[in-house]
């Protein structure tokens, strides 16, 4: 029974361990753009960018939809546009209850259009 026990315990607990891993995936920007393509959060919540040392813009709108091919819109929360300052080289956060508001599909709009093209890591999570 103790044997039983242990294992239902490691198995929850691996589950749970598991569940609290981040992901790190990457989103390009191209040269003489300021929108990124499409990124497909499947299922996680948007965390974090983070920029690259030589990223240009000073600020990221992020735009959503439900579907990859349709209309991108602004995301507002609490009255105002969810946008990140973009730090040069560092992960910048976004707040749980406005990743909460973002559909499936994200698009990243910077402030300033790239000269050439910027690779953006985007880490997004499961809970």
């Amino acid at each position: 029974m103790k044997a039983i026990k242990f294992l239902m315990f490691f198995f929850l607990f691996g589950v749970l361990a598991f569940a609290q891993f981040n992901v790190r995936d990457t989103v390009s920007i191209e040269a003489s753009q300021d929108t990124s393509y499409t990124f497909d959060l499947d299922g996680d919540k948007l965390a974090a960018i983070q920029f690259p040392s030589t990223f240009q813009g000073g600020t990221v709108a992020i735009l959503t939809s439900d579907h990859p091919d349709s209309t991108f819109w602004k995301v507002q929360y609490d009255g105002s546009d969810i946008s990140i300052t973009a730090t040069d080289g560092q992960q910048c956060g976004i707040k749980p209850v406005e990743a909460n508001q973002l559909l499936r599909y994200i698009q990243i709009v910077s402030d300033s259009t790239e000269t050439t093209g910027r690779l953006l890591w985007i880490v997004k999570t499961n809970f």
